[in-house]
């Protein structure tokens, strides 16, 4: 809502699992205070990961906590520029305009301040999209078999 306040015209797509009962309800009860039904869009229990980022130009991560970050690291090998907040795993994924853009969490204005960044700065974006894409890289699966198979390699010899 303070990104479009700002004047950035975009849509909004929440994509995840509703493991959390009552989570849903007040979500889209704020989204309803905020006017913003026209805008956003809620994907729920969705395995299609792949397409759904294919869709976005911009993959923004604002947890409050956050594990490791598999999503934002999926979105940075789908060659997305991430806006992710400095909590948790991704505060040590996301090095702020190197890979990515950071803010506090809970900074409303710092997230929609992101936003505006990347709407307005498409070279921004595509150079922090390049560099993400080459931190997802270390987390691919055949880079992680490859290591833990060297590490068996000289634990046995």
């Amino acid at each position: 809502a303070e990104a479009l306040r700002r004047g950035l015209d975009a849509r909004l797509v929440l994509a995840g699992v509703a493991n959390e009962p009552g989570f849903y309800a007040p979500l889209t009860g704020m989204i309803a205070a905020h006017g913003l039904e026209d805008r956003v869009s809620i994907l729920l229990d969705r395995a299609d990961v792949e397409a759904i980022l294919a869709e976005a130009d911009i993959f923004v991560l604002p947890s409050r906590e956050e594990g490791f970050g598999l999503a934002l690291v999926e979105a940075m090998a789908a060659d997305l520029p991430v806006i992710a907040a400095r909590t948790g795993g991704a505060a040590g994924l996301v090095t702020h305009e190197v890979n990515g853009l950071a803010f506090t969490p809970e900074a409303v204005g710092e997230l929609a301040d992101a936003m505006l960044r990347l709407a307005q700065d498409p070279t921004l974006g595509r150079r922090l999209a390049d560099r993400g894409r080459e931190t997802a890289g270390r987390y691919d699966i055949r880079a992680t078999v490859d290591t833990l198979a060297g590490l068996y390699r000289r634990l046995v010899g």
